[in-house]
């Protein structure tokens, strides 16, 4: 789901998800990635969040986790989204 969501994200910023992985481990914020490329960071947030949320219907439609299960990873998505994008992580 992170590999994903990074993809999304790249593609939300205008660039490859390998570039966006390269700035995030350099202790960049996907948020600083984006602000640096003129996108909103909520753009992003959204993107993301839309594209889990397709995935996680998905997942109930194909009877891999139940409705209720869905129902709450849908409503805790948004704010885990936000965390991950807003993180500036420790430089490796």
């Amino acid at each position: 789901l992170l590999r994903a969501g990074a993809k999304v994200a790249a593609t939300t910023i205008g660039i490859s998800t390998k570039d966006l992985v390269t700035e995030v481990r350099s202790g960049t914020s996907v948020a600083q990635v984006a602000q640096v490329h003129d996108v909103d960071p909520q753009a992003v947030i959204d993107a993301v969040v839309k594209a889990g949320d397709a995935k996680i219907d998905q997942l109930a439609q194909a009877g891999k986790i139940s409705a209720e299960r869905a129902a709450k990873l849908k409503e805790r998505l948004p704010q885990l989204v936000t965390r991950i994008v807003n993180r500036v992580p420790k430089s490796r």
